[in-house]
């Protein structure tokens, strides 16, 4: 009942769904942050006098993605739903 109010044929629903899976393992990278230097103090000995020197450390990098299964194509669907069955009218009346 729920698929033909979709509007969408059992065989493009089930490859919809098969790709979403496979998708879930696919992640595009949107933007790069740099990681921050830090200065820290390293401290080693050498003939038991210790030595103080600046050690430069760096955070790695993070990557900030988006997966392709679980935000791309869930969003095109919903949009397609949303656009299909004139909901946007719905949501604007009800407030």
């Amino acid at each position: 009942m729920a698929r033909s109010r979709l509007g969408i044929g059992q065989g493009a629903l089930l490859t919809l769904i098969w790709i979403s899976l496979g998708g879930g393992f696919v992640n595009i990278p949107v933007a790069r942050l740099r990681g921050r230097e830090t200065i820290d103090v390293g401290e080693f000995r050498v003939f038991g006098v210790r030595y103080r020197v600046p050690v430069v450390r760096r955070q790695p990098t993070t990557v900030v993605a988006v997966n392709l299964g679980g935000a791309v194509i869930a969003t095109g669907l919903s949009l397609y739903l949303l656009a299909k069955d004139d909901f946007w009218w719905q949501v604007r009346s009800a407030r």
